[in-house]
């Protein structure tokens, strides 16, 4: 995965694929995030994530945090429960240089 995003943003070559946008949560904007890990804490402190959906691009995390096995957010542009259900199926990804190795491993498969 190269190029730039349609805003010119660089896309990082080592995005790895680390949950999906199951729905909106509340009615203040905010997502309900499916992790493909299930200890996936560094997910909570992360300021940027790189949605799939319709072409990959780049959304700043306001806040993020842990709810009954799932990751709630507040996105960037994402101002009210009918945005965030347009959100709903949207893969994400993550820097794997930003995870520890292990954290890597444990979404990737990978050692």
């Amino acid at each position: 995965m190269t190029g730039k995003t349609a805003s010119g943003v660089a896309i990082p070559e080592d995005l790895v694929l680390v949950g999906h946008i199951t729905g909106a949560y509340g009615i203040q904007g905010w997502v309900r995030i499916r992790p493909y890990s299930a200890d996936a804490d560094a997910l909570l402190h992360a300021r940027t994530w790189w949605l799939d959906k319709p072409e990959i691009r780049d959304i700043e995390v306001l806040q993020a945090k842990d709810h009954s096995g799932d990751t709630v957010a507040r996105l960037m542009g994402v101002a009210d429960r009918n945005a965030a259900r347009r959100s709903r199926v949207l893969p994400y990804r993550y820097r794997a240089s930003i995870f520890p190795r292990w954290m890597t491993a444990n979404f990737t498969g990978s050692t």
